[in-house]
């Protein structure tokens, strides 16, 4: 499985980086903006990603964004829903508007903060990737 992990903590991108490298190839993204720049490479090269970890709040392009672009972007290449990537938010706002809107707008699955293999393990389970 290849994996995207969209973070801008360091810290918290090397804890996700340690709890996601058994289930595939890992690479790593900033912000928002990275991750397009890096999904839109992985489409055009014919090696695209299975799985995005997004955080929400990051600087240049927040989670929503990078979200809602990823999304149109597989519009643009006729990839459909059910091919798109899967895409986790990972946050600590609990808020359910803004875990709604994300679905809403394309999201795969939630995962709240802090980030543990179990939550990890459940969330990959439930969405077939294990």
């Amino acid at each position: 499985m290849r994996i995207l992990l969209v973070e801008d903590d360091v810290i918290a991108r090397k804890q996700q980086a340690k709890l996601m490298k058994s289930y595939g190839i890992c690479e790593q993204a900033d912000d928002g903006k990275q991750a397009v720049e890096a999904f839109k490479a992985g489409i055009n090269s014919g090696n695209p990603y299975d799985l995005i970890s997004l955080d929400l709040m990051m600087p240049v392009m927040d989670g929503f964004q990078a979200l809602l672009t990823i999304r149109d972007l597989e519009r643009e290449y006729n990839i459909l829903p059910a091919d798109g990537v899967k895409i986790i938010l990972i946050t600590s706002l609990g808020d359910e508007n803004n875990i709604q809107e994300a679905f809403d707008e394309g999201c795969t699955a939630y995962v709240g903060r802090p980030v543990t293999a179990e939550k990890i393990a459940a969330t990959l389970t439930k969405l077939g990737l294990l």
